[in-house]
């Protein structure tokens, strides 16, 4: 009942961190707090034999695609490190006691859960990578219709100082062009 009672505080305050725009740190507080959770069942359900390791994988690819590639590296060293310890605690004779073992369905509840959690991340990664790449494209696409402008509107300005030197070329009186300070810009 602790572990439920902490874990909804730490997501509840996740979610305020969530909702101030302070997205990294939400997404630190929720990964920290399920690490911990998924720790706690393993060491209770008797250590790495237990299904319940599979959170550990889960924990590791959610982690890297809210936080990156370190924070992926962070979490797997930890919970490898954490396998590590509880499986050389049981091989020099100090196994871990199964408080809850772990029966065949809920090992595959567990097993589901965690594939549910990597989808639900997965699809919401690749849904804002969906999202950022079409922002892109469009971006893309308006530079380069505004280039295209630009590569009109520089022909354009060709073709009339052509026909601005034209007429230079051809009128018989003298005429100069000046810029705004007074110096010669053209003349015939």
């Amino acid at each position: 009942l602790m572990v439920v009672a902490g874990m909804a505080a730490v997501l509840t305050i996740s979610r305020v961190l969530m909702y101030q725009g302070h997205m990294r740190s939400a997404s630190i507080l929720s990964l920290t707090g399920m690490w911990l959770v998924a720790t706690g069942l393993v060491v209770f359900a008797g250590g790495m034999n237990s299904i319940d390791a599979v959170y550990y994988l889960a924990l590791t690819i959610i982690g890297g695609l809210l936080l990156g590639s370190k924070a992926m590296i962070v979490i797997a060293v930890a919970s490898s490190l954490a396998g590590l310890t509880m499986a050389l605690n049981a091989h020099f004779g100090q196994p871990l006691q199964q408080l809850f073992p772990v029966p065949q369905i809920a090992g595959w509840i567990n097993f589901s859960f965690s594939l549910f959690l990597i989808i639900i991340t997965s699809d919401i990664a690749l849904s804002n990578l969906h999202n950022a790449l079409s922002l892109a494209r469009r971006r893309l696409e308006e530079r380069h219709k505004a280039e295209q402008e630009r590569e009109r509107l520089l022909v354009r300005v060709q073709e009339q100082a052509r026909q601005v030197q034209q007429v230079m070329d051809t009128v018989p009186e003298g005429v100069v062009l000046l810029d705004e300070e007074g110096h010669v810009l053209s003349a015939n």
